[in-house]
């Protein structure tokens, strides 16, 4: 399936058969490699939506035949620069977490903007010290400030920003108007620097 190769495909899945391999095997085989070769959520619904078949069933041996087939025919990760890079990029990180972890690093800690009022440590610290970081969270008024964040900056970084800027008047108003960011300074004639700051 990776060479495309439909014949040599369809005829290995008839000689796992022939071998004693299960369909349930050969499914759950097709799920892993929509997840690990192709691109996309749809090979990965065709994959999983036949697995699911098979476990039903037990016995679909057309569909998994034009599963494989389909699977050959979808795009790879290889023939994408940008999925290509986002692969070298997950092992890469896989990789020198290990070498740290080996060297008795931890290297990174789970930073205090994920633990919103949502989840259970951020309602701990809500209720004992009233106090979380909730700007990357919620929609409304935390939506328009991570809105105005990414207007400005082109991505979210929690470093480019302060918590005072998610309070301010300009952000506060648009949240109480319930319009959006973009309306909101087209509607008073504003810059992101006017939004993000107290003016």
């Amino acid at each position: 399936m990776r060479m495309n190769r439909k014949h040599d495909a369809i005829q290995a899945m008839r000689c796992l058969l022939q071998d004693g391999n299960s369909q349930w095997y050969i499914a759950k085989k097709l799920v892993q490699f929509a997840v690990e070769d192709a691109v996309g959520a749809e090979p990965f619904l065709y994959a999983k939506s036949t697995y699911d078949l098979i476990v039903d069933i037990k016995d679909e041996i057309n569909a998994l035949s034009r599963c494989i087939l389909y699977l050959c025919d979808a795009p790879k990760f290889r023939e994408s620069k940008d999925e290509a890079y986002r692969e070298v990029e997950r092992i890469r990180i896989r990789e020198n977490t290990k070498e740290q972890y080996k060297k008795w690093i931890k290297p990174a800690e789970l930073p205090e903007y994920v633990f919103d009022q949502y989840t259970a440590r951020g309602s701990v610290l809500k209720k004992k010290w009233a106090i979380y970081d909730a700007r990357f969270s919620g929609i409304l008024q935390w939506g328009n400030f991570m809105r105005a964040l990414f207007l400005k900056f082109q991505w979210l970084d929690p470093h480019e920003s302060k918590k005072e800027q998610s309070f301010s008047d300009h952000i506060m108003k648009c949240t109480k108007e319930y319009i959006s960011v973009d309306d909101y300074m087209s509607k008073y004639n504003l810059t992101l620097d006017d939004l993000l700051g107290n003016n």
